[in-house]
Formats: C-alpha cells, structure tokens, sequence
C-alpha cells in the first residue's frame, strides 16, 4: 500500500468498531466516505485486507483459547469428552463437544436424534451443529454440539464419525435431517450402513415448500397446501402414489419443484415411515427449537471461548426447566379414562408425558371395529 493510502490509527479503530457491529466492507467504506471525506483514499482492497489481517489474528488467537477451554472442561470432568480438527497451519477447522450429562441422556433416549446446523452463532460465521433427541417427558435434550468451517460432505463427514466414537459406535435407530445433499450424503456414508433409518424432518420440509410454491401459485396456494396435507394422511404407500402423481399434474407450475422432492420420496413420506418410531419429532422442530434456545444466549459477535460459556448456560436452562417438569409431573393426578388392565400398568411405569400419550392411542384404537379375516 502506498504511504499516501495507509489508514490512521485513530481511523482504524472505527473500522474495527464498524466491523464488530456487522457492517461489511462495502458499507464501512461508504460511513467513512460521509465522515472522512476529506481524507478518505482507500480503496474497497485497502480495507478488505486491514480488515482480514485483523480478524485472521484474532481468530487464531481465540481459536486457541476455545481448545484450551475444551481441555480445561476435560481436566475438570474426566468423563467429558471433546475432539477438534485444525487445519496444516493450526488454525480450528472443527470441533465437537459432550458433557458426561449429555452422553447420559444419550444412552437413554438416542431412539431418534434430530441434527440440525442452521445457525451461526459467532463472529467467525463458524456453522453450530446439534444433535437432539427427546426424553420421557417429552422435552428436547442436546446430546452434543460441535463447529465447523463449512457445511461440505467433508465436515459432515468428520461431526458422524467423531459423534459415533464419542458414543462408542452405538447408533440411533432413526436420524432426522434437512435435505441438504452435502448432509445426505455424510448420514448414508456413517450410519445407514450401521442399520440407522434416515428421514427428512416434515417440519423442515414444509417449510420449504411454503418458502418454494407459496409466490410461484399465488391464488392457487390455499387448494395446493390442502391438497398437499392429503397426500401425507394417505398411510398406503399406493394411494399415497396415486395422489401424488394427482398433486403434479393438477399443479402444473409446482412439478419442477415436487419432482426435485422425488428424489428423498423414502426420505420423508409417511407411507414409507409409519411403522418406525419417530417420537413424534418428524413433525416439530425440535432441531430448530434448541437452536432457539441457544440463540437467547449467543449471536453472531460472540467469541468462541464466550460461545462454549454461553453453551453451556443454554443447556443448565434447559436442566432447570426439565427439572421444573418433573415437579409439576409429581404433584399432578391424571384420572383412569378406561377399565383397561393395560392403561392401569402403563399408570403405574410411564411419566405423565408418556401416559397421556398412551391414553390417547389407547381411546383411539376403541374407535375402530375389529373382524377376524380367515385366510
């Protein structure tokens, strides 16, 4: 850089000011233009490069600070388990993180675990990732996080493998995704050749499909969503078939999008998953509904060595409220709705979470009248 182009000091502490509060490059240049007018020849480059030499620095920096907080953890409890990849010049690529609570939680209720890694939650723009699952009363527990540069099949790739030796290979016997293909990919490669079924979360792709057809049908979008909920209560693999095939044809303008959805059909039909457990978490984001949580305690200007602080108060919140589930669940009477010998032991061994939802198939099923078929 040129003398007569170098940025003064007092200059770039409000870049670096700008920059912690989100402004990119572009618009840094553009407040710098209004308030320094007179001064101001730097060009788009010049700031771009003070800018990545500064946060490549602190990057590093922090970035060793987070493992050293990863290893005190471990010092601390000895059942906490962590591992980090870095890069050939020791700069963080990823990490992944369990607390012994977390790993506890996982043996008891890794039926179905939901991953998700849809927020950025530092100032690195370093994707978290998840993995959830549900307990007996019905709450969303995290079973671990982890970090990574970027979403490619690579890291998804590394987060399995890790996240299943951390385990000590036990698999889940389902895993709900998005239908990011870098992911699909990753889960096929780890743990479907393990026996563990993969579906796409309902409640991940509906909202696509809002996000997708919603603008392209216009007037015709109340008929199509209706329509499209009656494909999903057909639990006849060819009856589903048979409406779906109605669905595009009757829609034109949706084909390229629903023939896209084709592709992970068994991914994500009913038809195809009704006789496998799902905890009810295919239809709730249970995934997204930690990420909230989480969000209330980190942003996109947090640290790494602050982010596994906030982490780790997200998740004593959430012990606090299942905590505060099983009193109300102790001091509560549910009332015998049959004289079923079945409901009265169910009673007698399930939370209230899982009583209720018994009650409710069992008064469902009294519903439906029964012939003997003689074959």
């Amino acid at each position: 850089m040129s003398e007569e182009r170098k940025i003064p000091i007092e200059i770039q502490e409000r870049i670096l000011l700008f920059r912690r509060a989100g402004c990119d490059i572009p618009t840094i240049r553009a407040i710098l233009k209004e308030e320094f007018s007179d001064v101001v020849t730097w060009i788009y480059d010049d700031l771009y490069n003070f800018v990545y030499q500064k946060e490549q620095a602190r990057r590093e920096f922090d970035s060793n600070d987070f493992v050293k907080a990863l290893e005190q953890l471990k010092i601390q409890d000895s059942e906490f388990q962590y591992e980090v990849k870095l890069s050939e010049t020791n700069e963080l690529q990823q990490a992944i993180w369990m607390y012994s609570e977390q790993k506890m939680n996982y043996c008891q209720f890794n039926d179905v675990v939901v991953f998700d890694n849809t927020y950025k939650t530092n100032r690195f723009g370093m994707p978290l990732g998840i993995f959830t699952g549900v307990n007996n009363h019905g709450q969303s527990v995290c079973f671990a996080g982890t970090i990574m540069c970027n979403e490619s099949t690579e890291s998804f790739l590394w987060t399995f493998y890790t996240f299943l030796k951390m385990v000590n290979n036990h698999v889940p016997n389902v895993i709900l995704t998005d239908e990011d293909y870098a992911l699909i990919k990753a889960v096929d490669t780890i743990f479907v050749p393990l026996g563990t079924k993969h579906a796409l979360c309902l409640w991940h792709l509906l909202k696509n499909v809002v996000k997708n057809l919603n603008g392209v049908l216009g007037s015709n979008w109340a008929e199509f969503i209706k329509f499209f909920y009656q494909c999903l209560d057909r639990y006849d693999e060819d009856e589903f078939l048979e409406k779906w095939s109605e669905l595009k044809t009757k829609y034109p303008s949706s084909l390229k999008y629903l023939e896209k959805m084709d592709k992970n059909l068994l991914r994500w039909a009913p038809c195809y998953n009704r006789h496998i457990f799902m905890a009810d978490m295919s239809t709730t984001g249970r995934g997204e509904s930690m990420n909230n949580l989480m969000k209330g305690y980190m942003d996109a200007t947090v640290s790494l060595t602050n982010f596994l602080k906030a982490f780790e108060s997200a998740l004593e919140r959430r012990k606090e409220d299942e905590e505060f589930v099983k009193f109300c669940e102790n001091n509560k009477t549910i009332a015998l709705l049959t004289p079923s010998p079945y409901e009265k032991q169910a009673s007698e061994l399930l939370t209230k979470y899982a009583l209720v939802k018994t009650q409710t198939q069992l008064l469902q099923c009294m519903s439906y009248k029964s012939e003997k078929i003689i074959r």
